[in-house]
């Protein structure tokens, strides 16, 4: 039986606190028909129709009273809080439920209906009255961002109704990059520190950002240890907030650069030619360039002791003493400078009896090739010169007067070598003159001789004694005068001879 008009068929009851109504002087031989028109809000109206008869003496199936249950299903709503990563139910967030009675902005806050933490089972609310609400996420659990509040319309029905908010995960970026080429850059050991100075995550990094779930907070980001080629970055402090679901931390790291330096000791100036090489505390070849006229720029060479060696010097120069060095932990251009001194040659013609510099000589210089690098007359100081590394031949082309020409020298120039010395000795050309009687083999004392050279100059003059007399003369063709003791000319002899080495001469 359908019933349309409430008015037409009979009174109208409303239950009492305890949800209950009370119906009295009804009369017999009558039937009745209950249904309900309206409940309480949240709940749904009992559509069925009840019927029941009074008989003739009162009774209502041989009872005085007849007991009537309505039951009203409530409104049932279904609130699911799930990590939008997995769907599953996500623990820990605090929800509250409220209606927008007054609040015509959308997502305004109104009377609170109910509030609840999340579990891992969906939250379900009865006899929620039929209207619209929000969903507010007051609170989100560690490490995800509070999710936007969710408006949501309640029904009259039978039907489950569900609510589903998600929450993401609050992830944060974190790119470790090569500050030249702005890409991520591998192999950097990274941190993650809490306030307290926790380590909350620690990795190597990669050609990828690497992503973390933090709760929101304060945090730093330290890099202990640095790519090799590298310099440590700073540390970075940065905030995670629960309304970003998303947050970026870059960090940069510089390279190291060295620049070494070539120079002339004599003018400071960049020397081309050296063969250089790097090496490391083991003793593994770094790098290994001929110098130019710009110094040598190295980059991301990895923190920490080397040394410095030439190879080989430019032709003219000594090679240096190799040079340890340090690069350090900082973006600032490192420097080494290794300075070559000139291959400084001294050569001196000196005397065989004092040992002192000896002027006068016509010295030259050839290479192994037999060409005149030099050819000077000797004063009283060495003669400096600068040669490249070789075989030379320092020859004497005339001799001061009185002192023999001496023999070639060769000598070897090495760039290993400072200062190198080359000596050449001249010695006297000592001339020895016998005054003998002709019938014997003893000296004969008295005679007074001169020695002139071919054009008569008198060069030396005596009176023979026991012994013969010694004299030093340039080289060349002479002759002796000798004179009686009574200073008569007898006779004249004339013995020529050339000055060459040592002779012993005798009248």
């Amino acid at each position: 039986m359908e019933v349309t008009d409430v008015s037409a068929i009979g009174a109208e009851y409303t239950t009492d606190d305890n949800g209950q109504i009370s119906a009295t002087d009804l009369k017999h031989n009558n039937t009745y028909y209950i249904f309900e028109t309206a409940t309480r809000p949240g709940y749904n109206i009992d559509s069925t129709v009840y019927t029941f008869t009074i008989d003739e003496n009162g009774l209502i199936d041989g009872k005085d009273h007849y007991d009537l249950t309505i039951t009203n299903q409530a409104d049932v709503v279904e609130i699911s809080k799930r990590d939008i990563t997995t769907d599953e139910e996500l623990p820990g967030a605090t929800l509250t439920i409220t209606d927008k009675d007054g609040f015509p902005v959308k997502d305004s806050y109104g009377n609170e209906i109910e509030s609840w933490v999340s579990t891992n089972e969906p939250h379900i609310i009865k006899g929620i009255p039929a209207g619209e609400y929000i969903l507010t996420e007051v609170t989100a659990p560690d490490g995800y961002a509070i999710a936007t509040a969710v408006p949501f319309t309640i029904n009259d029905t039978l039907e489950l109704q569900k609510v589903v908010m998600v929450d993401e995960r609050l992830t944060t970026k974190i790119s470790k990059k090569d500050i030249t080429t702005q890409e991520e850059l591998p192999g950097a050991t990274l941190q993650v520190i809490d306030i307290t100075g926790a380590v909350i995550d620690e990795w190597v990094s990669t050609d990828k950002p690497h992503e973390i779930y933090l709760p929101d907070g304060t945090y730093t980001l330290k890099e202990t240890i640095a790519p090799d080629g590298y310099v440590t970055a700073e540390e970075i402090t940065f905030a995670v907030v629960d309304s970003e679901v998303e947050t970026t931390v870059e960090m940069f790291d510089n390279i190291t650069t060295l620049s070494v330096s070539k120079l002339d000791i004599t003018d400071g100036e960049e020397l081309p030619g050296a063969t250089l090489t790097i090496t490391d505390k083991l003793g593994n070849v770094i790098e290994t360039w001929v110098s130019t006229e710009e110094p040598h720029i190295i980059e991301k060479i990895p923190v920490g002791e080397y040394i410095l060696t030439e190879e080989s010097a430019p032709d003219g120069y000594a090679i240096a003493s190799s040079i340890a060095f340090e690069v350090k932990d900082t973006g600032e251009v490192q420097k080494v400078t290794m300075v070559d001194k000139p291959l400084k040659i001294e050569i001196a013609k000196t005397d065989m009896t004092t040992g002192k510099d000896l002027p006068g000589a016509t010295l030259r210089v050839t290479d192994a090739d037999g060409n005149i690098v030099d050819e000077w007359v000797s004063g009283d100081k060495p003669h400096p010169m600068n040669l490249p590394a070789g075989e030379y031949t320092l020859t004497e082309i005339s001799a001061p007067d009185g002192y023999t020409v001496a023999e070639s020298v060769k000598f070897t120039v090495s760039t290993g070598m400072k200062v190198q010395r080359v000596e050449m000795v001249d010695g006297l050309i000592r001339v020895e003159i016998s005054k003998k009687d002709i019938t014997g083999d003893d000296e004969l004392p008295g005679a007074t001789l001169q020695v002139r050279d071919k054009e008569g100059n008198l060069i030396d003059e005596w009176v023979s004694g026991k012994e013969p007399h010694m004299m030093n003369i340039s080289v060349g063709e002479y002759y002796p005068d000798r004179n009686d003791r009574a200073g008569r000319l007898r006779h004249r002899e004339t013995i020529t001879f050339t000055a060459r080495t040592p002779p012993r001469c005798s009248t």
